[in-house]
């Protein structure tokens, strides 16, 4: 007899979400994570959408979690050099449940999770560096630690974008020892201290409010794309900035000079003025969607999260964390169901991409397949902000000469830099596809 029927590998969302199932409903489960003390290793912190949390912990969990805030107003920005265009977008229902999504510091939210974990019966072991996977006959038998097998009937590998043991396996495409360039991008966060009622008066909002942004970093020099976000706490901002890895190559500027560059921009550096640094740090994002990597389950295995590639952005919002716990409860009942039909065969587990296959994070992805057409297409990150800003300031500057009509504007603007109402016909069409 194996001494759990599941061991999960990484205490994040999919990887708490994933314990939590399987020890609500009985069954034997060992919860392991690197992180001394749980959610140390983990930099990601934003916004979790949707209600995957309400149906696996119960509508009233956010009473008891340590959220920050509720989302309640929403915006979108284009940054240039010393300039701003914003779309925002602000519902008062959004205040009163049931919320549209909670800004949360995943450095408080999974040590958390993972408390619930033990409460419902799962065992919680925190600062072990997993090494491998055990294989007996082609089947996973458990993992692989300080020279020491601990056997189960199957591993969930919830071990985040770099996942180690995905790697060790080959489960990547370009097998090598990290993330393939094209098929990530890296995340830089920081924490500013700034205290409640500074946050509140500078963003227009109450302690039951919260303000979450994302923004196109449309300055950088050569060939760099970049995207950034800021969310409000309660006492503190998470800011940062999302660089597509690749666009980095062979570039002069490097990650920190970006960040640097975001949080002193005139438009970002008003919010954060007074502030104190308290927290600092990188994180990588999966972007190679559903063909990140070839396999999500095997004999005795499956994989979710982070570590699957479930992280997905159209430029109006990133979505990881919801993903994470939807993957994470459905690959808790795959082990369910096998360990009831004593079947932990790749057969057997492959329940797993059906599941995956008739739920909406699957449909998200295969839907928005060829997004990254839109979010990384170097126009909409360098011409269209610079495009959006001589309109605008040709339209509202008043220097005493006559005033040309906006469409005259428009065509100057595109002339000055150099693109073609076809160019942008076709940008609007994929966009519009996508989006």
């Amino acid at each position: 007899m194996d001494e759990f029927d599941a061991i999960v590998v990484g205490a994040g969302m999919g990887g708490n979400a994933a314990a939590y199932r399987l020890a609500e409903k009985g069954a034997s489960v060992l919860l392991v994570d690197r992180g001394k003390p749980i959610g140390s290793k983990n930099l990601s912190g934003g916004v979790i959408w949707g209600h995957e949390l309400d149906k696996l912990l119960g509508s009233d969990w956010y009473k008891e979690a340590p959220v920050e805030r509720p989302v309640t107003r929403k915006g979108v920005n284009m940054l240039t050099e010393d300039s701003e265009f914003s779309i925002g977008f602000e519902r008062e229902s959004w205040r009163s449940p049931p919320y549209k999504g909670w800004i949360v510091l995943r450095a408080k939210t999974d040590p958390w999770f993972a408390s619930k974990v033990e409460e419902a019966g799962g065992m919680v072991v925190e600062g072990v560096n997993v090494e491998s996977l055990a294989w007996e006959d082609g089947q996973v038998v458990g993992v692989e630690q300080a020279g020491e097998t601990i056997r189960s009937n199957a591993v969930i590998i919830a071990d985040g974008a770099n996942s180690r043991l995905s790697i060790d396996m080959g489960l990547r495409e370009d097998t090598g020892d990290q993330i393939p360039p094209h098929a990530g991008a890296l995340g830089i966060k920081q924490i500013i201290d700034l205290g409640e009622d500074r946050i509140n008066e500078r963003f227009n909002i109450d302690n039951g409010a919260g303000v979450a942004h994302e923004y196109v970093c449309g300055w950088t020099e050569g060939e760099v794309m970049a995207g950034g976000f800021l969310y409000t706490n309660k006492d503190t901002i998470s800011l940062g900035i999302v660089i597509k890895i690749d666009s980095l190559w062979n570039q002069e500027k490097v990650s920190h000079r970006i960040m640097e560059e975001f949080r002193t921009h005139p438009s970002i550096a008003k919010y954060i003025e007074g502030g104190k640094l308290a927290e600092y740090g990188a994180h990588l994002i999966p972007e190679g969607g559903l063909d990140y990597v070839p396999r999500r389950y095997g004999p005795g295995w499956c994989m979710v999260g982070d570590a699957a590639g479930f992280c997905f952005s159209n430029g109006m919002v990133i979505q990881g964390m919801n993903y994470a716990v939807g993957s994470g409860v459905r690959a808790a009942e795959t082990v369910l169901e096998a360990k009831q039909a004593g079947d932990f065969s790749a057969k057997k587990m492959s329940s797993y991409k059906r599941a995956l296959q008739n739920s909406y994070i699957w449909k998200d992805f295969e839907r928005f397949s060829d997004m990254e057409e839109v979010v990384w297409n170097p126009r909409f990150h360098k011409t269209y902000p610079q495009l959006v800003e001589g309109i605008f300031t040709e339209m509202f500057t008043q220097d005493e000469t006559p005033k040309e009509k906006t469409r005259d504007v428009v065509k100057e603007q595109m002339k000055r830099l150099g693109i073609s109402p076809f160019t942008i016909g076709k940008d609007a069409f994929t966009a519009g596809k996508n989006l």
